[in-house]
């Protein structure tokens, strides 16, 4: 954002469930690419950029020749979004965090929000074909120790979303 000042930015963040389910659906080789990642942080492109070394160390100690895509698509939610807090965007005021259940449940809203944040003007036809998409799937089985760190992280996000 300093390069590009006065750049703001919008962090859109979506339930690691739905995400891995959506995951799952769209693309494949979750187990291959976290293995990667634990091994080299930067072997897989973008997805381990500007990972921190605690993060890193949790990733290597997590990723197992047996994880399961569910699982390794958990952990990939969960080291990209720590990202927020590792880089103190939480503290940050041209950061807008936005969560993606309130831009599909209340997209007027949240949409004309956003559009404030940025300083820009909102119309409701912005957003008029915005929906829920999440259809009751069931959640994928995740190995246990992932799925806390991704409740813990869910936790700190709506530490900051709830009123």
């Amino acid at each position: 954002m300093e390069e590009l000042e006065p750049a703001k930015c919008i962090w859109i963040v979506r339930n690691y469930d739905h995400v891995v389910n959506s995951m799952l659906v769209s693309f494949a080789n979750h187990a291959k690419q976290v293995l990667r990642v634990a091994e080299d942080r930067l072997s897989d492109g973008w997805k381990g950029e500007g990972m921190s070394d605690q993060t890193h160390a949790l990733v290597r100690k997590l990723a197992h020749p047996a994880i399961n895509d569910a699982s390794a698509a958990a952990l990939i939610w969960y080291f990209r979004n720590v990202l927020f807090f590792e880089h103190e965007f939480d503290r940050d005021p041209r950061v807008l965090l936005v969560t993606y259940e309130s831009l599909t449940a209340r997209p007027r809203s949240e949409f004309g929000r956003v559009f404030d944040f940025l300083g820009l003007d909102y119309s409701p036809r912005i957003s008029a074909q915005v929906f829920r998409s999440h259809r009751g799937r069931q959640p994928k089985p995740i190995d246990r120790k992932v799925k806390e760190i991704c409740v813990d992280l869910t936790a700190r996000f709506n530490a900051l979303t709830t009123p």
